[in-house]
C-alpha cells in the first residue's frame, strides 16, 4: 500500500494508506478474444526535469499550496513545481525495467512497441533531450546541471521553506510543517547521480509534446529566454505577491503567453550551464531519427504520429493546416489498415487556436471531430497531457477509442499494456495498467526504511510515487490524485471495436 496524506491538519506526523496499485482485472476468456495481433506499452508525460534550471518558474507555485492566502482563489494546482521533480529520470529508468520483462495479460506475448504520448522533456532543454534518448536507448545518463556537486533547485541551494527540503529533520519546511514529510538524507545527492540506464529492449515511438517545444509548456522561446536558460540568474520570487495574477493571465493555456518581465522577479546567483540550451526545433528529429508527425507500420497496423503542439504559445494544443492536409491523405492512403493515432493531446485539448499574423491557422477540436467521422480506418487514438487515465468513444457510426493513460511524474505514475485481437467481427482491444518496477514503499514512519539504497534507482522511483500521491496541492478536485487514477471503467478493461472492411 501506498501512503497519503489528509491535508487539514497543520503538523500531521503520519501519513494515512492508500490502496490503488491493484484494479480488479476484467473477466475474460481468452478464447473468445480470437487471433492475437499485437501487444503494446503506452506511457506518457515523463517530464524528464532539469530542477536546477533558471529558465524555469517554481516558485510561482506556492501561490497554489492549500495553506497560502491566494488558494481559494486560484483554486487549483499551479503546476510549476513538485517535490518528487528531481528524481524523473530515475522514474523512466524504473518504468523502462518494467517494460522490458512484460507480457500481455492475456495473450502472454512479448512488448513489440512502446508508445511515449508526448512531454518527454519538461522545460524543452538539450541536457533533458539528451537524458531522454539515453534512458530510452540505453547508456550514461548523468541527471545534473550547473555545480558538479551542489544541488541548486527546489530543496537545496538556497533554502527556501516553501519547497521540500528532504536533508535536515531540523529544517522545517511546509511539506513537513504542515503535511507530514518525511526526511530522507542524501536524496539530493542520489537525484543528480549518474547511472547506467537500462533502455528499451523494443522499438519506441516518441510523441511531440508542449514541454518538448516550449518553456515550461506554455511559452515560445525567444533570444531572451535563450540566454536565461544558460544564466547564471536563477529566479527565487516576484518582487510583489500581486503580481502573480498578472502573471497568471500571460501564462495560459491558449497563446500568446509571456514570461514575467525581469524587474517582476529577484534573483540569485547559480551555477551556470551551456547544456540547459533550448533545443532548436531539428534537435527532437535528430534525436529520435523521426519528424514531428509520422507515419509508422508495425504489425499490421499503422500508427500515425502527430505534431499537435502551438509552436506560438500556450500549453493546450491544435494542429497546423498543412498537417491536416497530410493526415487526409494518410487516411485515404491506408482507408483499408487499422490505423492508431498518437499525439501528445487528447482531442479536447486541441483549442489552442492562436495564431499570430502571417501564420497558418490552426485546426482545433471542433473540426477535427467533424473531420474524422469521415474516415472508418481508425480504430484508436493514444494521447496523454492531461495526466490521468480515461478511456472514451470518439464518434459514432465512425467512432474510435480515445486511450489517455497518465503521467510518469504525477501520481499514479503508471502505464498501460494493450493488446490487439480480432475474431470475426471486431477488433479486441485489452488494457492491463502497470506501475513501474521499485517497492510499494521504502519509507518507514519519515525516515528511509532499513534494507533500502538511495543508490539504487528502484528506491529512487518507489520515493518518487509516494511523494506524488501525497501532493499537497492534488487532494481535492478536478486535478486531485484520485482523479488522476482514473475510475475501473478507465483503467483494466476489453474493448471491442467493429472491424468492418479492414485488413488485418
Amino acid at each position: 500500500m501506498l501512503l497519503k496524506i489528509e491535508l487539514g491538519q497543520a503538523g500531521l506526523d503520519k501519513w494515512r494508506q492508500l490502496d490503488t496499485l491493484v484494479s480488479k482485472l476484467p473477466a475474460a476468456n481468452i478464447s473468445s478474444f480470437g487471433r492475437h495481433l499485437m501487444t503494446i506499452a503506452h506511457i506518457s508525460d515523463t517530464h524528464l526535469c532539469d530542477s536546477q534550471s533558471p529558465a524555469r518558474l517554481p516558485f510561482t507555485d506556492r501561490y497554489g499550496d492549500p495553506h497560502h492566502p491566494f488558494a481559494a482563489e486560484i483554486g487549483g494546482p499551479v503546476g510549476n513545481y513538485r517535490a518528487q521533480e528531481m528524481l524523473t529520470t530515475q522514474v523512466l529508468d524504473a518504468a523502462v525495467q518494467k517494460i522490458n520483462t512484460l507480457t500481455g495479460r492475456y495473450a502472454e506475448q512479448p512488448i513489440s512497441l512502446t508508445v511515449v504520448t508526448g512531454d518527454v522533456t519538461d522545460n524543452a532543454q538539450i541536457n533533458e533531450l539528451a537524458w531522454a534518448k539515453k534512458l530510452l536507448e540505453g547508456g550514461f545518463v548523468r541527471p545534473n546541471s550547473g555545480a558538479k556537486k551542489v544541488f541548486e533547485g527546489p530543496g537545496g541551494e538556497p533554502f527556501d521553506s516553501n519547497y521540500w527540503n528532504p536533508e535536515h529533520a531540523d529544517v522545517l519546511d511546509s511539506p513537513k510543517l504542515f503535511y507530514g514529510f518525511p526526511t530522507v538524507p542524501g536524496l539530493l545527492d542520489a537525484a543528480i547521480s549518474s547511472f547506467e540506464a537500462s533502455g528499451l529492449r523494443m522499438p519506441f515511438i516518441a510523441v511531440h509534446g508542449n514541454h518538448d517545444e516550449l518553456l515550461q509548456g506554455t511559452v515560445a522561446v525567444n533570444s531572451e529566454l535563450r540566454w536565461r536558460a544558460t544564466s547564471d540568474k536563477y529566479p527565487v520570487r516576484l518582487v510583489q505577491d500581486q503580481l502573480f495574477f498578472s502573471l497568471a493571465e500571460r501564462f495560459a493555456p491558449i497563446g500568446p503567453a509571456a514570461w514575467p518581465d525581469p524587474a517582476d522577479l529577484e534573483f540569485t546567483h547559480c551555477t551556470p550551464d551551456a547544456d540547459r540550451a533550448i533545443m532548436p526545433p531539428v534537435e527532437w528529429e535528430m534525436a529520435f531519427g523521426n519528424p514531428k508527425h509520422n507515419v509508422i507500420e508495425h504489425q499490421g497496423f499503422i500508427f500515425v504520429s502527430l505534431n499537435t503542439v502551438n509552436p506560438h504559445g500556450g500549453w493546450d494544443g491544435s494542429l497546423d493546416r498543412p498537417q491536416l492536409y497530410w493526415l487526409e491523405q494518410t487516411l485515404l492512403q491506408f482507408h483499408d489498415r487499422p490505423v492508431i493515432l498518437l499525439s501528445h493531446h487528447p482531442l479536447e485539448r486541441l483549442k489552442n487556436d492562436y495564431s499570430p499574423l502571417g501564420s497558418t491557422d490552426r485546426v482545433c477540436s471542433e473540426e477535427l471531430e467533424e473531420f474524422f467521422s469521415k474516415f472508418s480506418n481508425i480504430v484508436a487514438w493514444l494521447a496523454g497531457h492531461e495526466h490521468r487515465n480515461t478511456l472514451s468513444r470518439v464518434g459514432k457510426e465512425n467512432g474510435f477509442w480515445l486511450i489517455e493513460t497518465c503521467s510518469l511524474i504525477d501520481w499514479p505514475q503508471e502505464g498501460r499494456v494493450i493488446e490487439f485481437f480480432e475474431d470475426d467481427e471486431d477488433l479486441v482491444i485489452a488494457i492491463t495498467m502497470f506501475s513501474h518496477d521499485s517497492p510499494i514503499s521504502v519509507l518507514s514512519g519519515k525516515r528511509l526504511a532499513k534494507g533500502f539504497d538511495l543508490s539504487e534507482n528502484l528506491v529512487l522511483a518507489s520515493l518518487s510515487r509516494q511523494v506524488a500521491a501525497n501532493d499537497w496541492q492534488r487532494q481535492t478536485g478536478d486535478t486531485s490524485v484520485q482523479n488522476m487514477e482514473g475510475n475501473a471503467n478507465a483503467r483494466n478493461v476489453v474493448l471491442r471495436h467493429p472491424k468492418g472492411n479492414l485488413r488485418l
